[in-house]
């Protein structure tokens, strides 16, 4: 009886031994995966890449009317990330824009949306609390219009819609290879645009240099150059995304230039105030259109768990590194 209990005594330590070693192990590995958002489950529901779409009204595509379903919260990529009114990602803004305030709509890529970033720290929220900060009378305003599979090409087709906003300059963030590779007929589009509703339209490269030009007409370029984000500098180990830190780069990067031509953008800038008829019943086409409801069977949540988000973001860092040396809402 005594060998027995010895025996069942030294089982019991070693389960408990092997225990306590597998949960230490899974807290590593989650810490260096994602970071101490690894060690809250909350925020690690929140990592898988398709956890956007839950909040999208288009999974395709990056809309121009109403991009999200209105006034809806999660946590995505451990960040809160929040909708407005106006199904924005980005804090409440009055569709009606007041006399004093320059509008800019900001339309790119998953840095623009704030991907593993806190709203009031992503670029754009930066710039225009900056902007605002040196101003006596008047006031910007910066509207994300974010997304994270951009599609430059479908953002441009739809470039009119943006009038529904009433802006005074549209900004366009994404890579310069993308932003080169448009052709002389999509440029011209946009020139267009400038002319028949007095909105420039300034492309952003956040890491390159545009390829100067007369194609662009009258279209403003700005080259960041911010091009090596460290591993260190992701917002999570796993996910190639920029921390705050580089947001803060991107940010001053927009504040200088917009700072030092901001005479020459207001003379170029003169809204029309009108909208063509067919940009109009298009708007309003899409604007009664009901928001997207979704569901996640638990074996597609089981599926899209961060194990295999883990690698799919490990595989994508790595072959970037040897290139470039809610009811509604459901859950995931």
């Amino acid at each position: 009886m005594k060998k027995l209990k010895s025996h069942l005594y030294k089982i019991s330590v070693v389960i408990l031994v092997i225990l306590v070693h597998t949960l230490l192990a899974e807290a590593v590995v989650r810490y260096e995966t994602f970071g101490l958002a690894g060690l809250s489950s909350e925020l690690l529901e929140s990592i898988p890449i398709s956890n956007w779409q839950i909040l999208s009204n288009d999974t395709d595509n990056c809309r121009i009317i109403k991009p999200w379903i209105p006034n809806k919260s999660l946590y995505f990529k451990a960040k809160l990330f929040e909708t407005n009114s106006l199904g924005l990602g980005d804090k409440e803004y009055n569709i009606t824009k007041g006399e004093d305030i320059f509008r800019v709509l900001v339309l790119g890529n998953s840095i623009s949306l704030g991907r593993g970033v806190n709203m009031d720290e992503a670029y754009h929220s930066i710039v225009e609390d900056r902007l605002n900060d040196r101003l006596e009378g008047g006031k910007y305003e910066m509207l994300n219009l974010g997304c994270g599979p951009l599609n430059i090409s479908k953002i441009i087709e739809d470039i009119n819609q943006t009038i529904y906003y009433q802006p005074d300059m549209v900004m366009i963030f994404d890579v310069q290879s993308r932003i080169n590779k448009l052709n002389q007929s999509q440029i011209n589009s946009l020139n267009d645009y400038t002319r028949d509703y007095g909105v420039p339209v300034l492309f952003v490269a956040q890491d390159g240099k545009i390829k100067e030009g007369e194609k662009w007409g009258e279209i403003l370029l700005l080259n960041l150059n911010v091009t090596k984000v460290k591993n260190w500098q992701y917002t999570y180990p796993a996910d190639p995304h920029p921390d705050k830190y580089v947001h803060m780069e991107y940010a001053t990067g927009v504040y200088d230039y917009i700072v030092e031509n901001e005479e020459k953008i207001k003379n170029i800038s003169n809204p029309k105030g009108y909208i063509d008829a067919k940009t109009m019943s298009r708007i309003e086409e899409i604007k009664n259109q009901p928001s997207i409801s979704r569901r996640y069977s638990p074996i597609k949540k089981f599926w899209k768990s961060y194990y295999l988000d883990r690698i799919e973001n490990k595989t994508r860092t790595l072959l970037k590194s040897a290139e470039y040396g809610a009811e509604d809402i459901g859950g995931i």
